[in-house]
């Protein structure tokens, strides 16, 4: 099942989908639509919130995962804090425990590590391809 960012508001409060229609989405996430979405889908299944347990402690809707990777993409892009937590209302010290998770998932995930050359045929063979 493919988790849809588009009818999400995002941490400003404009929704996703005016931001795709007016071209400003790579500029707010740093990456295209698609790119969000192939990660999402990725990192979803791990992002998820005990929804029982979130309504019994809080007594609001947990957030979902696309808005946490919104949440800590806006954050690493440079977002502020204060503009975050005042669209959100989550304290801090949960914003950041949302921002370790995420960063866990990504490190985690095998399909986004980084993998370094370490033959020369296979330096060789990138330099001949570029």
């Amino acid at each position: 099942m493919a988790m849809s960012f588009m009818a999400l508001p995002d941490q400003l409060g404009t929704s996703c989908e005016s931001v795709v229609l007016e071209g400003q989405f790579k500029s707010y996430f740093h990456m295209s639509p698609s790119s969000f979405e192939k990660i999402l889908c990725l990192l979803a299944p791990s992002l998820k919130i005990d929804a029982a347990k979130s309504m019994c402690r809080t007594g609001i809707c947990p957030l979902t995962p696309p808005k946490i990777f919104q949440l800590a993409l806006c954050r690493l892009g440079g977002g502020n804090y204060n503009q975050i937590q005042a669209a959100t209302g989550i304290s801090i010290s949960f914003f950041f425990a949302l921002l370790w998770k995420v960063l866990g998932v990504i490190i985690a995930e095998p399909s986004l590590c980084i993998s370094l050359c370490t033959g020369w045929c296979t330096i060789e063979a990138m330099v001949e391809g570029f």
